[in-house]
């Protein structure tokens, strides 16, 4: 693989994974336009890992601060802290924890479904703009009976709130949804405001995406011991320098560029119109649509 291919990869990687403008649509349509073969599965790990590490670093203060939490703690078995910053850091951990699990049981519900269907560009295109309105009006106009869902999530344990946002996690299994833009579209809805929507659907998508790259670190181990058992044969020679070279640009890429997003797009969020995130998905999905 090219060192530019992998540049390029990266940077849109960690963009597209944080921005409300699906990463999956992104990287069905790269290879079309700039005819290159699918860098494989080895390539793809590295992305993901990259979004990861982007996400550890930039949140390793409220990561560290959390993780000390003790789980007899988080669920219950024990006193809430007096020190009002402490208790807003358990309330936050057993929401995140609780999406989280919405978010595995709906994805393992819906995983048949999105293997069958989900990869029809047809379909990919659909979501890019069904979606995409519904971040639009969902930004827009929140439902008026669900803003009493709406406080930070460090105030409570919110029970539907976290719920349904991790329910809508899981519908980012369909390529085209985007993960962090039905997020926060549904965390819209429920009265969040931009930052907080943002902020949340950020911690939220760490235990999600480190999932998924350890996921893909077992295919990639499968691909290595035992070739037979998959279909498809990875694009990606691991003996040739180049290649090592090229995934390692892409990793560092997709990391720095998943930082820079992170950073930008909270720091923007309340300034950004939402409308432009639509009007680009539409002009992504007729881009997909031409490609076939």
């Amino acid at each position: 693989m090219e060192i530019l291919v992998a540049i390029l990869y990266g940077v849109i990687q960690g963009l597209t994974e944080f921005l409300p403008i699906s990463s999956s649509a992104h990287l069905a349509i790269i290879p079309h336009y700039l005819k290159i073969a699918d860098p494989g599965v080895y390539f793809d790990l590295m992305m993901h890992l990259g979004t990861v590490f982007a996400l550890l670093v930039y949140f390793r203060k409220k990561i560290w601060t959390l993780g000390r939490i003790p789980l007899k703690t988080v669920f219950g078995l024990w006193k809430l802290p007096e020190d009002q910053e402490q208790r807003g850091n358990l309330f936050l951990y057993r929401n995140l924890l609780f999406s989280t699990f919405a978010s595995i049981i709906a994805i393992v519900v819906l995983k048949k479904l999105a293997e069958l269907y989900g990869r029809n560009y047809y379909l990919i295109s659909a979501n890019l703009v069904i979606f995409g309105i519904l971040l639009y009006v969902a930004d827009r106009w929140p439902i008026p009976s669900m803003l009493k869902l709406g406080p930070k999530m460090e105030r409570s344990f919110n029970f539907k709130a976290s719920l349904l946002i991790g329910i809508a996690q899981a519908l980012a299994i369909f390529p085209g949804i985007s993960r962090s833009g039905i997020t926060i579209t549904t965390a819209r809805w429920l009265g969040f405001s931009r930052l907080d929507a943002s902020t949340y659907t950020f911690f939220l998508s760490i235990p999600i995406i480190l999932l998924a790259a350890s996921f893909k670190i077992a295919e990639t181990l499968t691909v290595i011991f035992f070739p037979d058992t998959i279909p498809v044969v990875p694009a990606n020679n691991l003996g040739d320098l180049t290649t090592l070279v090229a995934l390692a640009i892409g990793l560092i890429t997709s990391t720095v560029t998943g930082i820079l997003t992170i950073h930008y797009f909270l720091k923007l969020v309340n300034n950004i119109p939402f409308a432009i995130f639509t009007i680009y998905r539409v002009i992504l999905a007729l881009l997909l649509l031409n490609s076939i």
